[in-house]
C-alpha cells in the first residue's frame, strides 16, 4: 500500500506542470496524428482483408518496421534509456492498455457486433481521458474541451450508426467490448502524460515498441511458420503511420498542452478514416458520414477558437 501511494504521489507530482490554455502547434500536431491514425486504419483494413494472421501478429509486423527507424532517430538525437523504474512501469501500462487491451477489445467487438455499434462506443474515450486525468493527475478539463469531445463523439456516432450490419446478434457483448476499449484507451492515454516527464516522445515510443514486440513477436513467428497468408505492404505502411509518425505527433502535442485536448482531436480518427477510405478504397462516404464530419470539424473548431 505504501508503494502504491508513493507511486501515485510521484505521478501527481510529475503531472503537476502547468500547460498553456491552447497552442496552435499542439492542435496542428494532434490533427497530423489523427490523419496518420486514419491513414493507418485504411491501410490495416486493406492489409488484413487478404491476410490470415492475427491482429497480434500484425502488431509485431508493424513494430518491426518502425522500431529500427525510430531507434536510429533516437541515436542521432542523443536518446538515453537510463530511466527510473517509474518510467518503465508507465510505459508498460500505456502499451498494455492502449495496444493490447484496448485494441483487442475493439477487434473482438467488431467480430461479434456491427461496426455501427462498436465504433461509437469505443470512441467515447476522450470522456474517460478527462475522468482519469482528473482522478490521477488532478487536471480539470475546460468546458470548451468537453463540448468539443461531445461534438466529435456525436459526429462518430452519426457517421457509423446504422451504416453497417444489422443491430442484432451479440449486441450486448459488442457494446461492452466497445466501452471496454474506450475505458482502456482513456487510461492508457492518461498515463502517457506523466511518462513524458521522464523521456522524450522518441524515447517513449521506442520503449513501448520494444515492449509490444517482445509480447507479440512469438505469436507472429508461430503464425508465419504455419505459412499463413499476409499482405505485408499495407501493414508495413500502416505501421509507419499508426505506430510511428502518428504517435510521435500525438505525444509531442501532449508534451505541449497535456493529454486532454490531443485525445479529443484524435477521436476524430474514425470519421477521417471514412473520408480517406472514400478516396483510396473507392468506398463512397454516405450522407451520414458527411454530416458526422461536419460535427467533427465543429468540435475541432471549438478547441482551436474557444477560450
Amino acid at each position: 500500500m505504501v508503494l502504491i501511494l508513493g507511486f501515485k504521489e510521484s505521478l501527481n507530482r510529475r503531472a503537476s506542470r502547468s500547460f498553456p490554455v491552447s497552442s496552435p502547434a499542439a492542435t496542428a500536431l494532434s490533427l497530423i496524428g489523427a490523419l496518420c491514425f486514419s491513414g493507418a486504419a485504411v491501410l490495416y483494413r486493406s492489409g488484413m482483408q487478404n491476410s490470415s494472421i492475427s491482429p497480434l501478429a500484425a502488431n509485431a509486423l508493424r513494430s518491426l518496421t518502425v522500431l529500427p527507424l525510430l531507434a536510429a532517430i533516437g541515436a542521432l538525437t542523443g536518446a538515453s534509456y537510463e530511466k527510473p523504474a517509474q518510467f518503465y512501469i508507465l510505459a508498460f501500462l500505456s502499451m498494455l492498455f492502449i495496444f493490447f487491451v484496448g485494441d483487442s477489445l475493439l477487434l473482438y467487438g467488431l467480430g461479434v457486433a456491427p461496426i455501427s455499434l462498436v465504433y461509437p462506443a469505443a470512441y467515447t474515450y476522450p470522456l474517460f481521458t478527462v475522468l482519469f486525468s482528473k482522478l490521477l493527475l488532478g487536471v480539470n478539463a475546460k468546458p470548451s474541451v468537453l463540448a468539443a469531445a461531445l461534438l466529435i463523439i456525436g459526429g462518430v456516432t452519426l457517421a457509423y450508426w446504422g451504416g453497417s450490419g444489422k443491430m442484432g446478434g451479440s449486441v450486448a457483448r459488442g457494446l461492452a467490448a466497445g466501452l471496454g476499449a474506450s475505458v482502456s484507451w482513456g487510461l492508457g492515454i492518461t498515463l502517457n502524460q506523466p511518462a513524458l516527464y521522464y523521456s522524450t516522445p522518441v524515447e517513449f515510443t521506442v520503449v513501448r515498441l520494444v515492449m509490444l514486440l517482445a509480447l507479440s513477436l512469438p505469436v507472429a513467428l508461430k503464425e508465419l511458420s504455419q505459412k499463413r497468408a499476409v499482405r505485408a505492404g499495407p501493414l508495413v505502411l500502416g505501421g509507419l503511420l499508426g505506430v510511428g509518425a502518428g504517435p510521435l505527433a500525438y505525444l509531442y502535442a501532449i508534451e505541449m498542452v497535456g493529454v486532454v485536448e490531443p485525445s479529443v482531436i484524435s477521436s476524430s480518427t474514425p470519421v477521417l478514416a471514412l473520408l480517406l477510405g472514400g478516396l483510396t478504397l473507392k468506398e463512397k462516404p454516405g450522407f451520414r458520414a458527411l454530416l458526422g464530419s461536419l460535427l467533427v470539424a465543429a468540435g475541432i473548431s471549438i478547441l482551436v477558437l474557444g477560450p
